[in-house]
């Protein structure tokens, strides 16, 4: 059997497209697969401390998994490895953290100097506050190459330390997740500490252009760190919801006014079109009232925010029983009158829509009344997309209709199961819910 005939650029963009996993084994295949394969392996790499990585074989004194990459990275005669090293995730999922790694990162700025020795370094992301030292942020922003940083799981218990009295040039992202509620216990309870904690960690930031509230109620001390901290003609993007945030978007009316993207969940869309008149990009969520639509809100959204260019209105499952979704329901028919009324609408009213405006009409888990509502449902969506012609009739596609299409055509592979529920998805979407077809678990 001949060999492989492909030159290095086409095996280079099929190795790009591979998981971690194949390019582990596509090294071993060959000298000329390990040649091709290690830069693409080592350009992103992941450091998580978690119990799943087994730090020593129990039948073995050589190091595995994690511990192996420390090993590799951190070994002077490894100078081409670090070269390859761009960026670098350093987080955990919850419940899995592996305190024995978790203290070699921590010992001896081992860290930091690991970061100090990547020439090509540039995007750090790193979710273990215990690591967000002083040093660390430090050693990446005084770094050659300048790379981004991403902050995870600030919670504002920190604002005693070192690290929030420096600058942070060069942090593209914060998250924060934070009790705005938990006033603390014991003699020192009190008002909330953590938010305007989180709130002088921003002060070090460079201004900050995308922020998201969710189930955030925001006092008045609050809201005067927000209203004087922030650069609001640099906020472009602003996410509110899904869980319930009282008061906020009534407080960011009238100072919000850049906004090009904004994401509403759990609001009215009252002083929206007056107050974000450069929005770009709107996601709602509706409820359906008595068994309509509400052509109300429908017909609000298509004669206002001029600047729109893509829409998505997401429709609720809103399902307490499984069986009995919320009527009238997402389908071919009802997409189609809601597309077509949309457009209509719009262009009646004197608002140019462009060829490329694109509305999306979907329902699925991710913005259901209540977020938390039982039971959980496991991804079921409903996409489609609805660009409007030069002649004004309706583009429609089906998302999840071209992934069957491309699948029984073997263009792409799937498992047998993914492929029956694949169909039971689509055939969904076109003719609804059935009640004489419940939807399970087992079918999404």
């Amino acid at each position: 059997m001949a060999g492989p005939t492909l030159n290095l650029d086409v095996w280079r963009l099929i190795f790009e497209a591979s998981t971690t996993k194949d390019l582990s084994i596509l090294c071993l295949v060959s000298k000329k697969f390990k040649f091709i394969a290690t830069p693409v392996l080592y350009r992103s790499i992941e450091l998580l401390p978690g119990k799943q990585h087994a730090s020593i074989d129990s039948d073995s004194e050589l190091p595995k998994g994690r511990w192996l990459l420390l090993s590799r990275l951190e070994d002077g005669a490894n100078d081409l490895l670090r070269a390859w090293v761009q960026e670098v995730t350093i987080s955990y999922p919850p419940d899995f953290l592996d305190h024995e790694f978790l203290r070699k990162l921590e010992s001896n700025d081992r860290l930091a100097k690991l970061i100090a020795r990547l020439p090509n370094f540039r995007r750090f992301s790193i979710g273990v506050t215990s690591l967000q030292s002083d040093k660390v942020i430090r050693t990446i922003c005084d770094h050659a190459k300048k790379p981004e940083l991403l902050l995870f799981n600030q919670d504002g218990e920190m604002q005693d330390g070192g690290f929030y009295n420096r600058s942070f040039p060069c942090v593209s992202t914060l998250h924060a997740r934070v009790n705005p509620w938990d006033e603390g216990g014991g003699p020192n309870r009190g008002p909330n500490r953590t938010v305007p904690a989180i709130q002088k960690l921003e002060e070090k930031f460079p201004p900050l252009e995308s922020l998201q509230f969710s189930g955030y109620k925001m006092e008045d001390e609050e809201w005067m760190g927000w209203r004087d901290g922030l650069r609001w003609d640099r906020l472009s993007s602003l996410s509110v919801g899904p869980d319930n945030c009282i008061d906020v978007l009534g407080r960011l009316a009238g100072y919000a006014t850049s906004l090009t993207t904004l994401k509403v969940s759990k609001w009215e869309l009252d002083h929206l079109d007056d107050h974000c008149p450069k929005l770009r990009s709107l996601q709602l969520g509706i409820n359906r009232v008595k068994g309509q639509f509400p052509e109300a809100v429908l017909d609000k959204i298509a004669t206002g925010f001029k600047s729109l260019k893509n829409l998505s209105l997401h429709f609720e499952l809103g399902l307490s029983d499984m069986n009995h979704p919320i009527k009238p329901t997402i389908n071919y028919t009802s997409v189609r009158n809601i597309g077509q009324k949309f457009f209509n609408r719009r262009k009646q009213s004197g608002i140019d829509v462009p060829e490329w405006f694109t509305l999306t009409i979907w329902t699925g888990s991710y913005f259901r009344r209540w977020a938390y509502w039982e039971p959980p449902l496991p991804g079921l969506k409903y996409e489609l997309r609805l660009p409007s012609d030069p002649t004004g009739e309706i583009s429609f596609r089906h998302l999840d209709g071209e992934k069957l299409d491309m699948v029984l055509a073997g263009k792409i592979k799937i498992n047998p199961l993914e492929e029956t529920c694949l169909r039971k998805k689509v055939q969904r979407v076109v003719d609804g819910p059935r009640e004489d077809d419940p939807m399970t678990e087992d079918d999404l």
